[in-house]
């Protein structure tokens, strides 16, 4: 049995755990894959680091579809250098990855490959679709202010399904929230478990996603496009970089599994 340990540091999204948890279920029968602690570590035959640890172990891959940056030192480039396989969340952000982290002798070349989202809980359902929703955490990169000037300036509803405390996010924002929602057609509304969700986009026509600040591929919005939304967004989300219709976002998700693990292996076998 080939062992296989995520680490997982404080702050990860949700969205990045059940991404990885898709990955773990789908893992090959020789392949034992579990969580493991930052510092901690000490059996598996190689780990997937979800972020920088203190101490990286002595043989591992690198996986950023989460929003986290490394300073640009000598430390933080040689924990680059010596991952044997190196993924992040689009296209765009490794586009500008590559930019930011010009000299670094990679590895291995860095690869562009989107958060996992289980096809067979997000499909399209074929039901009525109206009006357009936000999902996401309450946080100014996420451009839930942005979507909000949108959807009143285009004349749209806009249903919000945020994680956090709203009220602590808009106060800054309007005076009267209720009474502004209520006459803007904007609807705020509790946070739903995950399972939820798919029947919440399969009620949309579409999920509007403007980030403040670049954001590498939320998760939302594939989850979104494979349950038949049609995402409208700006050129600082990645996902907008892969260009896929919501009919390939199920095809890759199926077999990006296989890809990720048969890639992982290989570049392993290939590094001793």
């Amino acid at each position: 049995m080939y062992e296989v340990a995520f680490l997982m540091p404080d702050g990860v999204s949700n969205g990045t755990w059940l991404s990885i948890e898709t990955l773990m279920d789908a893992s090959p029968a020789a392949i034992n894959p579990y969580f493991d602690c930052v510092d901690g570590y000490l059996d598996a035959q190689l780990y997937v680091c979800c972020g920088k640890p203190e101490k990286p172990p002595e043989r591992y891959a690198c996986l950023f579809w989460d929003d986290i940056e490394l300073p640009v030192n000598k430390e933080s480039r040689r924990f680059l250098e010596n991952s044997i396989m190196t993924l992040y969340a689009s296209p765009e952000q490794l586009r500008r990855k590559k930019a930011k982290w010009v000299g670094t002798a990679w590895g291995c070349d860095p690869l562009a490959m989107p958060p996992l989202v289980d096809p067979d809980v997000y499909y399209d359902e074929g039901g009525p679709r109206h009006g357009a929703m936000w999902v996401g955490r309450y946080r100014p990169l996420k451009g839930l202010r942005n979507t909000i000037d949108w959807a009143r300036e285009s004349g749209k509803t806009l249903d919000i399904h945020g994680i956090g405390r709203p009220f602590l996010w808009l106060r800054d924002f309007i005076e009267q929230p209720s009474r502004w929602w209520e006459t803007d057609g904007v609807r705020v509304h509790d946070h739903v478990p995950d399972l939820q969700m798919p029947k919440i986009f399969n009620r949309h026509q579409s999920l509007a996603s403007f980030p403040q600040w670049f954001d590498p591929c939320p998760r939302a919005c594939i989850e979104a496009a494979m349950c038949g939304c049609k995402v409208l967004t700006n050129e600082e989300n990645g996902f907008a970089s892969w260009g896929y219709s919501a009919e390939r976002w199920e095809a890759e998700m199926r077999a990006l599994p296989d890809l990720f693990w048969r890639e992982l292996l290989r570049r392993a076998a290939g590094h001793g």
